[in-house]
């Protein structure tokens, strides 16, 4: 402890840290890099609980045609949502690929025997989602129908989001 005396003659006492101000200062960004860390985990759980990918039959049987992941067993996509030019830039689209890996801050959600690989940008506006696919005459692939789209641009093939 030291203790100075001020000029009203009243007498302060403080500990001095024997360490520097930027061990201090490395101290609090740790601190709070922790925290943040611990909130953007909690959030993935949170996201995982409210977020769901079902697959159709259909889907799941063209999905099986897909190679497995390098060095597994298993099939792994990454599922992304993407901003379009339609409606001014308010539409959406669903994109999904061969994933080689897991980045930081995915979301990983299952059905059947597929992973499914979530960028935390896209997390945000899936939730309850269905991949159908069929074949026609006129088109042929997979339709995603998702429970946070409010609607469809007036073409019908980007879903929309508040």
């Amino acid at each position: 402890m030291s203790v100075w005396s001020s000029s009203n003659g009243s007498r302060i006492q403080a500990a001095v840290h024997k360490g520097s101000c930027a061990d201090s200062d490395r101290s609090v960004r740790n601190t709070q890099a922790l925290r943040m860390q611990r909130e953007i985990h909690q959030y993935r759980e949170l996201l995982q609980l409210l977020m769901r990918i079902e697959l159709t039959d259909a889907a799941h049987a063209k999905i099986l045609d897909f190679p497995v992941a390098e060095g597994t067993n298993e099939r792994r996509l990454r599922f992304a949502v993407h901003r379009t030019n339609c409606m001014g830039g308010r539409g959406h689209e669903y994109t999904f690929h061969l994933a080689n890996g897991q980045r930081e801050g995915d979301v990983v959600l299952s059905s059947m025997d597929v992973t499914f690989l979530v960028d935390p940008d896209s997390a945000r506006l899936v939730g309850d989602v269905k991949i159908d696919y069929g074949e026609g005459l006129t088109e042929s692939g997979c339709r995603v129908t998702n429970s946070r789209s409010t609607g469809k641009c007036p073409c019908g093939h980007h879903d929309l989001f508040d």
